[in-house]
């Protein structure tokens, strides 16, 4: 890799951890897109590495948040032991699946995603800011 691409690397990571600590997002959203665009490796390479990188910047925003009692734990950990299942089973799939189709299914979950997004902020107006999230 040359030097060019280490200060490009260094940037998208702290853009992601930015991301990651304001949003909730970095890895999935920043760092995947960005480096399958600067970068020759295989779709299941971005995707370990990407997962590789916001270990520590997830384990800062944990911390913070935590600090700020933005941490609902008892969902959090319903969500990791779903997490930590999924991702076993999708890591073992993004091995053997074809390259397009992984990043064509990552461009149509992004796009669903943030499509659903922008659509409850346009029909609510406004975020509810400070105020906890009723789980249904």
């Amino acid at each position: 890799m040359v030097y060019d691409q280490l200060s490009i690397m260094a940037c998208i990571g702290s853009i992601a951890g930015f991301a990651s600590g304001l949003l909730g997002v970095g890895g999935g959203v920043v760092v995947t897109p960005a480096l399958a665009a600067i970068s020759d490796l295989p779709q299941s390479h971005v995707l370990g590495t990407s997962m590789v990188a916001m270990v520590l910047p997830s384990l800062v925003g944990v911390f913070e948040h935590s600090k700020l009692g933005n941490v609902m734990w008892r969902q959090a950990g319903i969500l990791s032991l779903g997490s930590v299942a999924g991702a076993v089973i999708g890591s073992k799939l993004a091995i053997y699946a074809d390259e397009n189709a992984l990043r064509a299914v990552f461009a149509v979950v992004m796009s669903l995603l943030g499509a659903r997004t922008l659509k409850q902020v346009i029909s609510t107006g406004k975020a509810a800011a400070g105020k906890p999230p009723k789980l249904k």
